[in-house]
């Protein structure tokens, strides 16, 4: 077995054994659930919009969880190495024929895998509280009436029920039929309502108004938690480089964790597009261009929210993968020179 795979196996194994990850995954998990519970019981403090579906509150609370798992990822790389050097626990594997740039790569690995570990965590309890809390369904907004009979919301609920059918669902329905130019059989089967379903006309005026198809809103915050992985990833790498530059880990973790919130907070929104070259301006969390942050606007119906574009998107992604890369080879460079 070479010396990078007995390093990294080490390190794997202490990743688990360690206590400070589990308390930090606890953490994220526990503040997730709050938020959760907070934009349910308490929709208005909690500062969101009215939207009682599963997908904008489920991007609000991974959003929010990964923002988290973000300044917890770089409290805990950052601060663990010079933590490690100066209790002299670094000696013990250099001195079992593991050279230090294997040590150095090895390291690297781990610290690439805390926040995308910390963000897994994040986003599978925001996707299992908001289950729990919330159907999912299709983004609408309240009908407008001019002038509202009495009895009409009543009625247009009893029959709702009486059908077994979601509001939003008989606003789907109507925009596919009216908007889209669907027969009534077709765009019923699209949406798994049974063939002949049809809205009496009495009920046109209560039926809400469509803002975005349910698999318009998924599509959009799936795609960017795919995208929140090149970010995360040189994330890490960014925490592990200060925790080889800097002499102790409470500077490098306070460091990292100031450097990132002024940049996102900051400067990013006065460099323009200038900041999408840096990847904390595509952090899923605290990024001033998170993906999911705007998709999460999407899926709250704000239709003044405007997407990067693609190709700026695309640029950032490249610009993240670059700066992951970069970062992992400079950590057998920067390891030799330290005194250990």
């Amino acid at each position: 077995m070479t010396g990078f795979r007995r390093a990294l196996n080490g390190e794997l194994f202490a990743l688990k054994r360690r206590r400070g990850p589990r308390l930090a995954a606890l953490f994220v998990v526990l503040a997730v659930f709050l938020r959760l519970a907070w934009a349910r019981w308490l929709p208005a403090a909690a500062g969101g919009s009215t939207q009682a579906n599963f997908w904008p509150r489920f991007a609000e609370a991974a959003a929010f969880g990964l923002g988290l798992a973000e300044l917890a990822s770089l409290v805990l790389v950052g601060g663990l190495l010079p933590r490690e050097i100066g209790l002299g626990a670094v000696r013990d594997p250099l001195t079992r024929r593991i050279s230090r740039p294997a040590f150095a790569l090895a390291r690297a690995l781990t610290a690439l895998l805390c926040p995308l570990l910390l963000g897994a965590t994040a986003v599978a309890a925001a996707a299992a509280g908001a289950a729990v809390l919330w159907d999912g369904g299709h983004v609408v907004s309240a009908p407008f009436l001019a002038e509202e009979e009495p009895g009409a919301r009543e009625a247009f609920a009893a029959w709702l029920e009486a059908e077994g059918v979601r509001a939003d669902q008989a606003a789907a329905w109507l925009h596919l039929v009216e908007d889209e130019g669907l027969e009534p059989a077709a765009a019923a089967d699209r949406l798994g309502l049974p063939p002949a379903f049809t809205i009496p006309d009495e009920y046109y005026a209560s039926v809400p108004i469509l803002v975005f198809l349910e698999e318009e809103v998924a599509g959009g915050i799936l795609a960017a938690l795919r995208q929140a992985v090149a970010p995360l990833v040189a994330l890490g790498l960014f925490a592990f480089l200060l925790s080889l530059l800097l002499p102790t880990g409470a500077l490098a973790a306070g460091l990292g964790a100031l450097l990132v919130v002024l940049f996102s907070l900051f400067l990013a929104p006065e460099l323009g597009e200038t900041a999408g070259r840096v990847f904390a301006d595509w952090l899923p969390g605290i990024g001033h261009d998170s993906a999911l942050q705007i998709a999460r606007r999407v899926a709250d119906g704000f239709t003044d929210t405007v997407a990067p574009d693609p190709g700026r998107i695309a640029a950032g992604q490249t610009a993240c993968w670059l700066e992951a890369a970069i970062l992992f080879l400079a950590a057998p460079c920067l390891l030799p020179r330290r005194r250990l």
